[in-house]
């Protein structure tokens, strides 16, 4: 259309320049002048042409991508499945999927037993797993492939390394009968962000939740009396966890996690040993009164560690327990304190800047290495 219309206008202007008795040359540049019109026409046509067929591709390829069918969910046949009877149970044991599906719905009766218990590891092609109703127990240990699993309401038993290195798997419900959750279980789960424990969960088991680094929220509910060694190592986007007050007994279980603040309950009587190790975001701690005492390496490497509120019920800090918290400046001891720890190596305490008071008195780093304030709690 443009082209047609830039040729009319060059034609009306050398019928007009005729009309009026110009001369030759005037007509000849007039034509000129007209066809780079039409061949700057043409260009911007084919420019507008171009723009259109890629927007058009770039649709088809949205409409493709928006519309690419999901994965069909089959439901194998028995001969897919290797299984053994479990007379403890009362039912079958699945022990491997042998299929090429991707997306599977678990039977719920093979060779005419109930599937009470549901174990596939080290499946690198399943993307998706529907567990049926009366199965008990489940494990799925390094399925790399696997994003998502419908747990049945019947289940008790998430067992140990159940969705360890399923690297892919960004969430899960939890059934409320769920009562027990076992060591590692859901280790290096690196893309989980949140989960939500039932009530009944008694123990948070050791390493359960062990890097999984993209974890941001979890409740804990009020019937855990147990956090295990481990269990929230390395979770470098939690910064928050409330505990509580069932919680009796927390071993080494940060170590290496995201968290700002944290509140050591009363309840457990020590800061065990490596409790907080390498919380490099870790900035204040209240430590409650009923803890006696905190054990080495208890905040090592706590490199943004300003602020942490010893209570009177402590009578020992063991070596190594504030090594290389560089932003720590003041620490005040309690009166009847009964023991500092010491060797070669060190104090409970490092850094310059750091100032301990005692009874009064203001101890550094400069008095004989800590030596002044050794004498002074253990004299």
């Amino acid at each position: 259309m443009k082209r047609r219309i830039a040729l009319a206008l060059a034609l009306a202007a050398v019928v007009s320049l005729s009309a009026c008795g110009a001369n030759t040359e005037n007509a000849e540049e007039t034509s000129s002048a007209a066809q780079e019109q039409t061949t700057t026409a043409s260009e911007a046509e084919a420019a507008e042409a171009e723009e259109t067929t890629a927007a058009e591709t770039t649709a088809e390829e949205t409409t493709t991508e928006e519309t690419e069918p999901a994965p069909e969910i089959v439901e194998p046949a028995a001969e897919e499945f290797e299984c053994e009877y479990d007379a403890v149970l009362g039912g079958t044991m699945i022990t491997m999927y042998k299929g090429d599906a991707t997306a599977i719905r678990i039977p719920a009766e093979i060779n005419g037993d109930a599937v009470k218990k549901v174990k596939i590891n080290f499946n690198d092609n399943l993307t998706y797993i529907e567990v049926p109703e009366g199965v008990i127990e489940v494990n799925f240990w390094d399925c790399g492939a696997l994003e998502t699993v419908i747990l049945p309401e019947s289940l008790t038993t998430i067992s140990e390394h159940a969705f360890a290195e399923n690297v892919k798997l960004s969430q899960i419900n939890i059934p409320a009968g769920v009562t027990t959750i076992g060591d590692s279980a859901f280790r290096e789960c690196k893309s989980l962000t949140q989960i939500e424990l039932p009530e009944g969960i008694t123990e948070i088991a050791n390493s359960t939740f062990s890097e999984c680094e993209s974890l941001t929220e979890i409740n804990i509910p009020d019937s855990v009396t147990t956090i295990g060694d481990g269990a929230f190592n390395k979770c470098k986007s939690l910064t928050h966890i409330d505990i509580p007050d069932s919680v009796t007994t927390i071993d080494s279980a940060f170590g290496g996690s995201g968290i700002t603040s944290f509140t050591v309950p009363g309840k457990i009587g020590v800061v065990p040993n490596t409790m907080f190790s390498e919380c490099k975001s870790l900035e204040s701690v209240n430590i409650q009164d009923g803890v006696t005492e905190i054990c080495y390496w208890a905040f090592y490497g706590c490199s943004e560690l300003t602020e942490v509120k010893i209570p009177n019920s402590i009578k020992t800090i063991n070596l190594t327990a504030f090594e290389a918290c560089d932003k720590l400046r003041e620490i005040t001891l309690p009166d009847d304190i009964e023991s500092l720890s010491r060797d070669i190596n060190g104090m409970p305490f490092e850094g310059k800047a750091l100032t301990v008071i005692y009874r009064g008195e203001k101890y550094t780093h400069g008095d004989n290495y800590w030596q002044d304030l050794y004498d002074a709690v253990n004299s």
